[in-house]
């Protein structure tokens, strides 16, 4: 037998006691089962007879998390057979459900599990999961909700008590300094295995993770799940033993109340922008993510879809737009997501990576020291965090737009960026914890170059769909937006370039993602923010109001972004339209049609291209479009009628709506 081989039946005789449950009437979320296969975790759900009045049990209501493959978790009930669950034998709902499900950029989902029928009864039925196989990646997976249903979906009263399983009761496996001190030398340097061979790798636990293992403190990776991955790499139990040793003997000050696996890190969500600072990573949790696009409207627009309300939004004071407040459909990556699959020792040479950490380093200390400093409305400006990357990315012949890609390739490069990503925010955590009055800002644009659009990679090269990889990068793009959106100290086009963004919210609904205009008009409102400061002028570069670029909200009418508006009833769009064009005029008439000149955006000799090729031509050719979307009359004249002082050589009146 295989040193390998040999390791594995030593695990799953000493891991019994972590890893298969005995089934009870109350039982511990999330029901978790971690590696080798064909781990089991069973559980016993108890239900009246009373509770079958409206029909018999016919399916299961799961949320799993981290469940990425097909065929990777089983289900069973009362050992009636074995479900793997793909597509064919469960149905996603909610989120997940829109970015292909089972096998999608998704790992959080709720689904619909079919049972034969007569497999589920009154009283007591036992529900057993297992680990089938893993992917080469994949070591776990968590059950978080478990209901009984009857044929229309609807929750079957059970009987069964079920506890959130608490962090804070957590102990080291091993007690002894020395086991402690040993897990420290095995994260930070231990060698590991590449999972399910024998062959070493040059990365150690600490290159793809915090290199001090905050993180898995901070995301509560309980005892079991790092014991789990530890002889995933080869390990044995006992040095996994000692690993998850070391983690629970971190300061109690880098770990985290609302941290979970499952939990995006910065989702966004009501009171997000004021929870303490260390708790700021771990988000406004899973159930902030919305089943639909349209919810987001009574949190982007409380107070009703008005001009004054748009006005507000967009004007520097209390009520201006905080998209860490505003909860989302968009489910954001996981801590997993943003792992890297491949440590950048196993990707690059050792005298890059060498230089790489010393620029990453140099890079992130003064900017995060700028922050510590800075007052809360005046956050630091984004940084180029990425041209040394990209230049590392070159000259290994990454990055580029010709360059010869293949799956293993974009994996490559996408690893190298959730390194630098992960690095930045132990760089951060670090900084939170030292000065704790510090702005809530993520210093510079990383998250929004860490989207493998921004590499180059082409669409389907990560996930194996273009549905999949264009989810990833709106979800980077959505994490820049939270956490750092200009802050009404916007540079160029970054750290947000809200033109790139808005287009990639269309994109993904053109690959077959669900239509999202309400996000695409809170993005828009905060690029129009973030070019709206009173202290700004005209300035083509160095910020300032740019009703051209970030500031066009009327693009919410362009041709590319009406599709969006499909599933939205007509009344709702004609508000949110004839408000923001509104607000739009108000904000073009700050200026003089002089001004516009001398800052060498407009001429009044302009004329319009062809669609949408500069600032004229989308106030042209959007005019009769919003006017035929029920736009008020009086509006649309008053956006002709100031177009015309700026713009006198056309016929602006001919025009349908003005």
């Amino acid at each position: 037998m295989s040193r390998l081989g040999i390791k594995l039946c030593c695990f799953t005789a000493a891991l019994l006691l972590y890893c298969i449950g005995s089934p009870s009437q109350a039982f511990v979320v999330p029901i978790e089962v971690n590696y080798p296969t064909s781990t089991v975790q069973s559980v016993t759900i108890t239900v009246p007879g009373s509770s079958l009045s409206n029909g018999p049990i016919k399916m299961l209501n799961l949320l799993i998390n981290n469940i990425e493959y097909s065929g990777e978790v089983g289900v069973n009930v009362n050992n009636t057979g074995w479900i793997s669950l793909n597509n064919n034998t469960a149905s996603a709902y909610g989120p997940g459900s829109q970015y292909g499900a089972i096998g999608g950029p998704v790992t959080n989902l709720w689904l619909h599990v079919p049972l034969l029928d007569g497999s589920a009864k009154a009283g007591d039925n036992v529900v057993s999961f297992k680990f089938l196989h893993s992917d080469g990646n994949c070591s776990s997976f968590r059950v978080l909700h478990l209901r009984f249903a009857n044929a229309n979906g609807s929750t079957v009263v059970d009987t069964t008590t079920r506890t959130s399983d608490n962090p804070a009761t957590w102990q080291p496996p091993l007690n002894d300094p020395t086991d402690i001190q040993a897990g420290k030398t095995l994260f930070t340097s231990g060698s590991l295995l590449f999972p399910l061979t024998t062959n070493h790798m040059k990365a150690y636990c600490g290159s793809c993770h915090a290199s001090d293992g905050r993180d898995l403190k901070y995301f509560n990776y309980d005892n079991n799940t790092i014991i789990a991955r530890s002889v995933f790499h080869g390990l044995s139990v006992k040095q996994g033993e000692q690993i998850a040793s070391y983690i629970r003997s971190l300061p109690a000050s880098e770990g985290s109340v609302n941290g979970r696996p499952w939990n995006p890190p910065f989702q966004p969500g009501p009171g997000l922008a004021n929870v303490p600072l260390q708790e700021w990573s771990a988000g406004a949790g899973l159930t902030a993510v919305l089943a639909n696009d349209s919810d987001e409207l009574p949190y982007l627009f409380p107070n009703g879809i008005t001009t004054s309300a748009v006005e507000s939004l967009v004007t520097q004071g209390p009520n201006q737009i905080n998209p860490r407040n505003i909860p989302t459909s968009l489910p954001l990556l996981t801590w997993n997501q943003w792992l890297p699959k491949t440590g950048p020792e196993d990707i690059v040479p050792a005298n890059i990576l060498s230089a790489l950490l010393q620029r990453v380093d140099g890079y992130y200390e003064p900017i995060m020291l700028a922050a510590t400093t800075l007052p809360t409305s005046l956050p630091p400006l984004a940084g180029a965090s990425d041209q040394y990357f990209q230049n590392m990315m070159h000259s290994l012949g990454l990055s580029t737009p010709s360059a010869p890609w293949t799956p293993a390739l974009a994996q490559k490069e996408y690893a190298l960026q959730q390194w630098w990503a992960v690095r930045g925010w132990v760089m951060l955590q670090k900084e939170f914890d030292a000065h704790p009055t510090m702005p809530k800002i993520w210093p510079d644009n990383r998250l929004f170059v860490t989207s493998p659009n921004r590499g180059f990679i082409p669409l389907g090269m990560l996930t194996g769909s273009k549905l999949g990889d264009e989810f990833l990068s709106n979800a980077w793009y959505m994490l820049q937006m939270v956490t750092n959106s200009g802050g009404n100290r916007a540079q160029g086009n970054g750290p947000v370039d809200f033109n790139y963004f808005y287009g990639h919210v269309a994109n993904l609904n053109q690959y077959g993602g669900p239509p999202q205009p309400i996000r695409l008009t809170e993005s828009m409102i905060t690029g129009l923010r973030n070019y709206n400061g009173s202290q700004m002028g005209l300035y083509i570069w160095m910020g300032g109001f740019r009703p051209w670029a970030e500031g066009l909200i009327l693009r919410l009418a362009q041709p590319d972004y009406v599709p969006l508006w499909k599933d939205v009833n007509a009344t709702t769009r004609t508000e949110i339209l004839s408000a923001t064009t509104a607000a739009y005029v108000l904000g073009v008439r700050r200026f003089t049609p002089e001004q516009y000149y001398s800052a060498n955006v407009a001429s009044p000799t302009n004329t319009p291209g062809y669609v949408y090729s500069n600032w004229i031509s989308g106030v042209y050719e959007v005019i009769p479009v919003l006017h035929n979307l029920g736009v008020n009359g009086a509006i649309t004249k008053a956006l002709a009628q100031w177009a015309a002082t700026l713009w006198p050589s056309v016929n602006w009146a001919a025009l349908s709506g003005a």
